[in-house]
């Protein structure tokens, strides 16, 4: 009786995955928990020198220098906390890995063993028979042969992806903020250009290489064949993996061609876009190149499920006011779509006016400061100003259809963090990768028309050194983060920029003695077309640095007092929907810049 296999694969062959998953979750938890730390203190001791010291002082230049002294420890701790973010999640994605490719390597060893008995009891039994001479090998059985190689090729696909994996982890930490200085997080590397600064979550792909787009259309593919209770118990097992596709998504294109493989009507979505649509509602209500309707169906799913916590936490906060605005547009039977939902963190949402499948022209606002989901104005502020400008696009354009997003899908600044531009280094990425994501959905390659306010320019002005738009469109601009015209994506004669008389907020957002890192003043000198606000006959002119006061009611509407940037019935509004529908030489300009 034969013990051995000759040329059989053994449990030997197979690599060990030596790797801690939970030491490593636990480690990016601790160093992402101590970079946050690290950022609240610094900007605590900014708001103490500003806010304490000043009113001391009376010598001239002494507020001044203060500010200039007090910025740097602040942006750098803001930018560390960015590293630390980014070193978090590069191994909390190597801790996943660990975790996939422990259960193959466990699944590979009892295929191996039940491989080995199957093949022993065809030996034994080949040895049994044989009469005369040499009796027949294992691997004399075509079966048993292509088992073995089926099962090698396992093993060196194992061994691939354990090392890739590795080097995926290495080459993310790598991708960090270094510099050739001791005072980076990760010292010794040539440093990375200035729209690179930071870790780079929404590309994600420049940060995992393109090989972690592969994996993950991988993954999304295997999801697209489980049952609603293999999706929930894998939504289960894999909350990181889960969440994760929001700051390391799959190339947009790819998503488009894998999501169409399962349905092509956006109209019309397929029982297995349904259930992936209700069955992972975090990861397709914010995936980058599935249908908005199934993004939408999937964010409403969310909120439908969701539990309050008892504890008015932001998110919270957050569900709540979507709830409002759901039934405020149900009750009107206007066409709502919530195309993002990130409840971590600072929750991050963004709604469309307007049907983004088949829109014509489509216009992101992107607001300024403050603008935070669970605050009180912010969702019914900007979804009045999105309403209002739909109105009058459709209006002005009978020929088009169009969709108004109102984008509050970054993490916005306070008055105290305002001068950096680590929010909106960070917001834009996401913003730019909205816009992608648009352009991969929609073959058509609507008209895209993108409006800042206030800090938003700061972000957007991010955003457009990283893709491109149509139309631009700056209202009173707390600065740009580029230095030149030519470093943003917009055509020649399409940026539009106003700031009304009397709002001197904006120009503090630019001043040196802030600490602003986006000082860049959108004027006619630097390629701009400046446009008046001012009243003009019945359209109220602008008198401040508000976008749309007004009062919030008591069912989540938002009563606006109308003299705001983008108030309905202000001549700012007007003109920024003539800009949006392709009437921008039909506007009112002006020499006033600030």
């Amino acid at each position: 009786m034969s013990s051995a296999l000759p040329r059989a694969v053994s449990a030997a062959d197979v690599p060990d995955i030596d790797a801690d998953a939970e030491g490593l979750d636990t480690a990016a938890s601790t160093i992402r928990s101590s970079g946050r730390r690290i950022s609240l203190v610094a900007d605590q001791i900014a708001w103490n020198w500003s806010s304490a010291i000043p009113s001391a002082l009376v010598s001239s230049g002494a507020v001044e220098g203060l500010y200039s002294a007090m910025t740097p420890p602040s942006v750098a701790a803001a930018s560390l906390a960015s590293d630390t973010d980014g070193a978090a999640a590069a191994l909390s994605g190597f801790a996943e890995a660990v975790q996939t490719l422990r259960s193959r390597r466990d699944r590979i060893i009892e295929d191996v063993a039940t491989f080995h008995s199957d093949a022993l009891s065809a030996q034994n039994r080949a040895d049994g028979d044989a009469e005369d001479g040499a009796a027949p090998a294992w691997d004399d059985d075509h079966r048993l042969a292509a088992k073995n190689s089926a099962l090698a090729e396992r093993i060196d696909a194992l061994r691939r992806d354990w090392r890739t994996a590795r080097q995926d982890c290495s080459d993310a930490l790598g991708k960090l903020r270094n510099s050739d200085t001791k005072d980076a997080l990760f010292p010794g590397r040539a440093p990375l250009s200035p729209t690179q600064y930071g870790y780079d979550f929404p590309g994600a792909a420049s940060a995992f290489d393109r090989r972690i787009s592969a994996r993950q259309i991988d993954l999304l593919e295997r999801l697209s064949t489980m049952s609603g209770d293999e999706l929930d118990r894998w939504r289960a097992g894999h909350p990181a993996q889960y969440q994760g596709f929001i700051d390391l998504p799959p190339d947009p294109k790819a998503v488009d061609r894998w999501w169409r493989s399962l349905g092509d009507d956006p109209n019309a979505l397929t029982a297995a876009q349904v259930a992936l649509a209700t069955g992972l509602p975090v990861l397709i209500g914010n995936l980058q190149g599935t249908f908005y309707s199934a993004r939408d169906l999937a964010n409403r799913t969310y909120v439908q499920e969701y539990r309050p916590s008892g504890k008015d936490t932001d998110l919270d906060k957050t569900i709540e006011k979507i709830k409002q605005q759901i039934a405020l547009a149900d009750g009107t039977g206007t066409v709502l779509q919530i195309t993002t939902l990130d409840p971590r963190g600072v929750p991050r949402v963004a709604f469309s006016m307007g049907n983004l499948d088949t829109a014509d022209n489509v216009t992101y606002l992107v607001p300024g400061i403050k603008s935070w989901t669970a605050g009180d104005d912010a969702v019914p502020q900007w979804m009045n100003s999105a309403s209002a400008l739909l109105n009058e696009q459709d209006r002005k354009d009978l020929h088009h259809t169009h969709a108004v997003v109102a984008w509050i899908g970054y993490d916005a600044p306070s008055v105290v963090t305002e001068p950096q531009r680590a929010q909106a280094d960070k917001g834009g990425a996401y913003l730019a990768g909205e816009f992608d994501g648009l352009r991969a959905t929609r073959g058509d390659d609507p008209t895209l028309n993108l409006v800042g306010h206030s800090y938003g320019t700061t972000v957007a002005s991010v955003a457009l050194q990283r893709t491109h738009v149509d139309r631009f469109v700056t209202l009173a601009s707390a600065g740009l983060a580029a230095d030149e015209r030519s470093d943003l994506g917009v055509p020649e004669g399409e940026m539009y920029s106003t700031e009304a008389r009397g709002d001197y907020i904006a120009d503090i957002g630019r001043s040196w003695w802030s600490g602003s890192e986006h000082r860049t003043k959108p004027t006619a000198g630097f390629g701009t077309k400046l446009f008046d606000v001012s009243q003009d006959g019945d359209l109220a002119g602008s008198h401040s640095h508000d976008s749309n006061p007004g009062t919030l009611q008591d069912d989540g509407s938002w009563d606006s007092a109308g003299d705001g940037y983008l108030s309905p019935g202000s001549h700012s509004l007007d003109s920024v929907a003539q800009i949006t529908t392709g009437r921008g030489d039909e506007i009112e300009r002006t020499d006033y810049d600030g």
